[in-house]
């Protein structure tokens, strides 16, 4: 951050008569520091630790090291001089007549925590020393002067000076030096020089900034608008890393707490990387497919940003080489799509290699001379001129690539709506041609439209005649299923094409079955017993259903349905015993005292049961499981005209019928059973 900061102070101070004088000054009087000269006091005697006797003229320093304000942590053998945090500086000097009531002002330049003692009097203190309770505060007190007053003959200036961050910062930021530099000169010029000096740094970073934070906005803008345009994108992120720079580089310059500086030495590297994310990612939208070297400038700017943190020194080697990287890549990109006469790469290209040759030309200069010096004159001014044409090369560039492509686009669309008006020209006058045609065949075309017309109806009249037929047979096909099977299994069927077996838990199944039919069946003819079957079955299904009962089928003679099933009914037990009672009752009555009629027995049962279709051909719909078995014993253990019902049945039942229990019978298979006749509905 340092170097960054003498640079621009140095451009600032293009304009200044200041020189600074590096020779070791013993004697100060008027006509050394007027003109706006400065006077650089070297070498001071140092001494490590701390103790205030020091400050005092009379003390003998003659046993102390002579050394620079400014001192290396690591000498040439790489061990360090001794500095532990805290050191004291003392400056002899002499002065005459001519400096009696003028005021001298002292400049410190520094990094931690000052005091400044002449001929053992304190004039000045810069930051907080470190307290008892550890706290502290360093700053640069470039906005401060100590100012004093000489009188003639010998002086010591003693300078107390501490920055327990010195070693921190060396191992952090690779900074191998600490102390200050102090410069002399009249109260005038060191208050007007150092004036001045701001002034500019703050005209050159902040105009600078604001103008690529302008640029930052306009072209973010007009991504937004228009984000086919990655081009804008990519150019506002480079554009922001500029303004980034020049607002941290101005931050830096102008703050007093060294944290500033830290704090700016990061943001710089970060805003460099993302200047190199850019410009790698401007040169490789425009002028290149392939992004494996972006995604090597990625990992790169990555690598910095988390090195920046880990350690700084390797963080600068890896900024360094990106940049390097970064800038060939877009010097040869931009010469290739130069050479293969891409559009807009010349307009473009121009500012980018100006602004990558110009800097590679100042870092191989300062490489290989060690330093760049700018003294004032013609020549610093040019390197001014240049370096402020190549800061803003890339912005000027783009914004001309972009106006260029804006007005080709503009000739283009110019060109492309002139040929649309020849095209529309045309379209009207085929369209008028065809009008013409139209209205020639009008006649015929209203003939075969009233014909089409006709033969439409008539295939509508058709097709609704076989709409009709069609739902007049699906109305018969489900009506003849519905007939076969429940409602909700047919309509399983249907849709899916087959069913699945379903258990139930609490269903009621009755059997009936007829008293002596093979007898009276004897009597009957075909036609009649036929008939007779016929008529009773159908006041079966019809008693059934009014019950929510399920009919399943018949047997012969017999009749077996289902209660509580396919859809589950509480009242299951209740609904099967009122349907056998109302069977009895209608052959009751349909006897009437002929001894030819049917007489009948029913069975009920309750309890679980398996239902589901057999077979795929003719298939039926058919019940399975101990609770129908147990249905047919009641029904061949019960006797003519009589409901007979299990203990199951009986237990759901028993509050709604009265019954005649008939106690334990031996059932077919089963053994004993408890088994009840149901005399009748209970009498509320």
């Amino acid at each position: 951050m340092r170097p960054i900061l003498i640079f621009l102070l140095l451009l600032a101070g293009l304009g200044a008569d200041a020189q600074q004088m590096r020779q070791k000054l013993l004697h100060l009087s008027a006509d050394s520091i007027k003109n706006n000269r400065v006077v650089q006091p070297n070498p001071w005697k140092y001494h490590k630790g701390d103790d205030t006797t020091w400050a005092a003229p009379a003390f003998n320093d003659s046993g102390w090291v002579s050394t620079q304000s400014y001192i290396s942590l690591v000498n040439e053998s790489g061990k360090s001089p001794g500095f532990d945090g805290r050191a004291w500086f003392r400056f002899h000097f002499t002065s005459d007549s001519s400096l009696i009531d003028v005021p001298v002002a002292m400049q410190l330049d520094q990094d931690g925590a000052s005091e400044i003692y002449l001929d053992g009097k304190l004039v000045k203190s810069f930051g907080q020393f470190k307290d008892s309770n550890g706290e502290y505060s360093y700053v640069n007190p470039k906005d401060e002067l100590a100012i004093f007053v000489l009188r003639p003959g010998s002086h010591v200036l003693a300078v107390r000076y501490e920055n327990y961050n010195a070693q921190m910062r060396y191992q952090r930021y690779d900074e191998s030096g600490t102390g200050f530099y102090a410069f002399i000169s009249n109260t005038d010029h060191g208050i007007g020089n150092y004036q001045y000096i701001m002034f500019m740094v703050s005209v050159i970073t902040l105009i600078s900034g604001s103008i690529f934070l302008a640029l930052f906005i306009v072209h973010l803008i007009l991504f937004l608008f228009y984000r086919a345009a990655v081009s804008n994108l990519i150019f506002s992120l480079f554009n922001l890393s500029f303004a980034l720079f020049f607002f941290i580089i101005y931050i830096g310059a102008t703050g007093r707490p060294v944290a500033y500086q830290d704090a700016s030495t990061i943001m710089v590297n970060v805003a460099l990387c993302l200047s190199c994310f850019s410009i790698s990612a401007l040169v490789n939208n425009l002028f290149s497919s392939k992004k494996l070297r972006f995604r090597i400038v990625i990992v790169a700017c990555l690598a910095v940003i988390v090195s920046l943190f880990i350690d700084y020194e390797i963080s600068s080697y890896i900024l360094a080489a990106l940049g390097a990287f970064c800038a060939l890549e877009a010097a040869i990109m931009v010469c290739v799509a130069m050479y293969r006469k891409v559009k807009g790469a010349r307009i473009i290209g121009t500012g980018i290699l100006f602004f990558v040759l110009f800097f590679a030309i100042i870092i191989t200069a300062s490489l290989s001379m060690g330093h760049i010096e700018i003294h004032g004159g013609w020549f610093s001014l040019l390197i001014v001129v240049l370096a402020v044409m190549a800061i803003f090369s890339i912005p000027f560039s783009m914004s001309a690539y972009l106006a260029w492509n804006f007005a080709s686009v503009s000739k283009d669309l110019k060109a492309q709506l002139l040929q649309v008006e020849l095209l529309s020209r045309k379209t009207l006058e085929q369209e008028q041609e065809k009008q013409s045609l139209l209205e020639n065949r009008k006649e015929e075309l209203e003939k075969e439209v009233a014909i089409r017309t006709n033969e439409v109806l008539q295939q509508k009249a058709m097709i609704e005649r076989q709409h009709e037929d069609l739902k007049a047979e699906k109305k018969k096909s489900d009506d003849l299923l519905l007939n076969i099977l429940p409602a909700e299994v047919a309509e399983e069927l249907k849709e899916k094409g087959s069913t699945k077996a379903q258990h139930f838990d609490h269903v009621s199944v009755l059997f009936t079955d007829f008293v002596n039919f093979t007898h009276i069946s004897e009597t009957l003819t075909p036609d009649e017993l036929v008939q007779e079957l016929h008529e009773c079955f159908q006041a079966f299904d019809e008693i059934v259903e009014r019950n929510g009962l399920e009919k399943i089928k018949t047997i012969g003679d017999a009749y077996l349905a289902v209660s509580g099933m396919p859809v589950p009914n509480e009242r299951h037990a209740y609904n099967a015993v009122q349907a056998g009672l109302e069977i009895i009752e209608f052959i009751r009555r349909r006897r009437n005292g002929r001894e030819e009629a049917f007489d009948i027995r029913i069975g009920v049962n309750s309890g679980p049961l398996v239902a589901g279709i057999v077979g795929v051909k003719k298939f039926a719909y058919d019940i399975w499981g101990d609770t129908v078995n147990m249905a047919s014993r009641m029904e061949s253990n019960s006797e003519a005209g009589r409901v007979n019902i299990s203990e199951h049945t009986h237990e759901l039942v028993v509050n709604d019928f009265t019954f005649t229990y008939r106690g334990k019978i031996n059932a077919k298979n089963k053994g004993e059973v408890d088994m009840y006749f149901v005399d009748g509905p209970l009498q509320s």
